[in-house]
């Protein structure tokens, strides 16, 4: 009987000190190491303030969640209009109708998927199934150079 309990007492021990091994290798080799966000430009961070200000204020909170956000996506020139043209369609669906205003740092994790937005069209609306959204998306050289004037602040 003390042999059988010897023999469980060892084999208790073998798997304390197991168990001891696989949670120092957990920590040491599986825990997530997350990198410090790198600093944002002074230009990154100019065009998010003009962004930040464009934001509905009804929801605009969480200003420093939003700002990784946008230096996470916004890395040039193309991606900044593409931010502004998602927003502009943003606020235009809102169109001051009362409607719910996403959180901001929810809505500039995902502002992508309102690039090509297109409004939905109100029942008995004599525009149809034709309703192609023109005022949203900037189809000539034109409307795109009016589009810039229009939303980027100090555009020429």
């Amino acid at each position: 009987m003390e042999d059988k309990l010897d023999q469980i007492l060892e084999i208790q021990n073998k798997l304390l000190t197991e168990v001891a091994e696989i949670k120092q290798y957990m920590l040491t080799n599986l825990s997530k190491k997350r990198k410090p966000p790198k600093p944002a430009s002074p230009e990154i961070k100019e065009w998010f303030e003009a962004a930040w200000l464009e934001y509905p204020k009804v929801r605009r909170h969480g200003k420093k969640e939003c700002l990784r956000h946008y230096c996470a996506t916004v890395k040039c020139n193309e991606d900044k209009l593409d931010f502004l043209r998602a927003l502009h369609n943003y606020k235009k669906s809102l169109n001051g109708k009362g409607q719910f205003t996403k959180a901001a740092s929810g809505w500039f994790n995902q502002w992508r998927d309102w690039l090509n937005y297109k409004a939905p069209v109100e029942p008995g609306s004599a525009v149809g199934a034709a309703y192609d959204n023109r005022d949203l998306i900037p189809r000539t050289e034109e409307e795109e150079e009016e589009f810039k004037r229009k939303i980027i602040p100090g555009y020429k």
